[in-house]
Order: structure tokens, then C-alpha cells, then sequence
């Protein structure tokens, strides 16, 4: 069989494709969407060193921990104005608030941009009936205490910086989304040996959290860790009706 020769001719500004004897014009195709069943997942980005000036950064390792689990990531910027935010809300499955160095108070951007995905997180669970989880790691257990109890002095000071712990399950635990499927052979080894990695100067200690109505009324105490000095504080949580889970560790 002849090989079908193809050329690209220019007549008159029009490219005109040839094909073997045939000539036809060549048009534009739409490629169909591509569909997946790999969920989208937004992480927040923040200031402050490894970034330098405006820049801010998401640690590798928040990026390869959603990539392991199958899912795809989608950065938030921390300074990022209401519209991205909401844009970007619009088009993921959930959001990881990672750990890392940002102030936890009203008028500083990694905290307003965190407490506006919880919000938006809120509404499209109770208003709009869909499954939005949010997972809050360390400096983002943080400010889901913060922003839900609505108390920007909730946190204290512990010395948990690069070192290990035990996690101490409340009854809760068991029954929980975040531990509740987990092996029993492996929640007895997070509680007998020191596995959970802890790298913390700020935690919520059980008297704040038992002192604080609407966190009590929200989430749930799953686990407690105390630092090197002995001092105890709340290591994970979950909300009690939503898919919002946090650890300190």
C-alpha cells in the first residue's frame, strides 16, 4: 500500500492539509473532557522562611502526602484575595491546612484565608449537602481551635520542638472517622511508643479546650500528648458532625 503523504500548504494566509490526493481544510477539534476520579485537594500556602519577600511556600511533603493517598493538589495563596479563594474553593474536594510558623489572629492573611475555607467548608456540608472534608495538621489544628472557639488566646505554650510521643485515645476515639477504621494493633503501638512526631511551641491544653463552650459543643478530643515537661494537650480532634479531623502531630 502507498504511504499516505502529508504536506501543509500556504495559499492565500489559509493552511490547507493534504492528504495524499485529498485536500480539505483543516479545522479545530474540542478534545472531550477528561474525566478522573482523582480528587482535587487545595492546600494553603504561607509566608515566612523557606520563602523570602512576598513569596510564601507549601512544604514537599504535604504535596506527596495527598499525591500517595491518589489525589491531585491545587495550591491557596495565603494573601490571596475572597474571589481566588472562593474560585478555588469551588473547584476542589477538600483542603489540607497544613503545619508551619503563621499568626493566628483576625487581619493576618494565612489565618483570614484559613478561616474563610472553614467557613466555605461549613456551608457546603449544611447548606449545599455535600461531603467537603478539611484535615488541619499542626499549625492548622490550630486554627481550626482558634477560629471555631472564636478566641485568638486560646493556645499555650508547650515545648513539643523535634521530638516524639504516645497519643493517649479517649473513649471517643475508637468510634471516630479518623481512628475508628484504624487496626487495633496499630492504634495500641500510637499509644504504648512514641511514634506521633511532635514539632510544636503552641498547642490547646485540655483545661483551655474544656474551657472554651463552642469548641465543646463542636468538636471531640480523640487523643492527648503531653510534651517533655509533662505539660498535657489535645492531639487530635474531629467535629463532631462534619468531615473536619486535626492533629498536632
Amino acid at each position: 500500500m502507498e504511504a499516505e503523504q502529508i504536506a501543509i500548504n500556504d495559499t492565500n494566509d489559509e493552511k490547507l492539509l493534504v492528504l495524499g490526493r485529498r485536500h480539505r481544510r483543516k479545522k479545530e477539534t474540542k478534545l472531550p473532557p477528561v474525566l478522573t476520579n482523582r480528587p482535587l485537594i487545595g492546600i494553603l500556602s504561607q509566608p515566612g522562611d523557606p520563602a523570602t519577600g512576598r513569596d510564601s511556600y507549601i512544604a514537599a511533603s504535604y504535596v506527596k502526602f495527598v499525591e500517595a493517598s491518589g489525589a491531585r493538589v491545587i495550591p491557596f495563596f495565603h494573601d490571596a484575595p475572597a474571589e481566588e479563594t472562593d474560585a478555588r474553593f469551588a473547584a476542589v474536594n477538600g483542603v489540607l491546612i497544613p503545619g508551619g510558623a503563621a499568626r493566628l489572629s483576625p487581619g493576618h492573611t494565612f489565618f483570614d484565608v484559613a478561616a474563610r475555607v472553614i467557613d466555605l467548608a461549613t456551608d457546603a456540608n449544611l447548606k449545599k449537602k455535600e461531603h467537603f472534608p478539611v484535615f488541619a495538621i499542626c499549625l492548622g489544628f490550630e486554627a481550626l481551635g482558634v477560629h471555631l472557639s472564636g478566641n485568638a488566646s486560646l493556645l499555650s505554650a508547650f515545648d513539643a520542638e523535634d521530638t516524639a510521643a504516645p497519643l493517649y485515645f479517649t473513649e471517643a476515639a475508637e468510634r471516630s472517622r479518623l481512628f475508628g477504621s484504624m487496626p487495633r494493633k496499630v492504634r495500641e503501638s500510637l499509644a504504648s511508643k512514641p511514634f506521633a512526631r511532635e514539632s510544636h511551641s503552641w498547642g490547646i491544653s485540655l483545661a483551655s479546650f474544656e474551657g472554651e463552650e463552642k469548641l465543646k459543643d463542636q468538636l471531640e478530643v480523640l487523643s492527648l500528648s503531653s510534651d517533655p515537661e509533662g505539660r498535657v494537650y489535645v492531639s487530635s480532634m474531629e467535629h463532631k458532625t462534619l468531615p473536619f479531623s486535626a492533629t498536632q502531630w
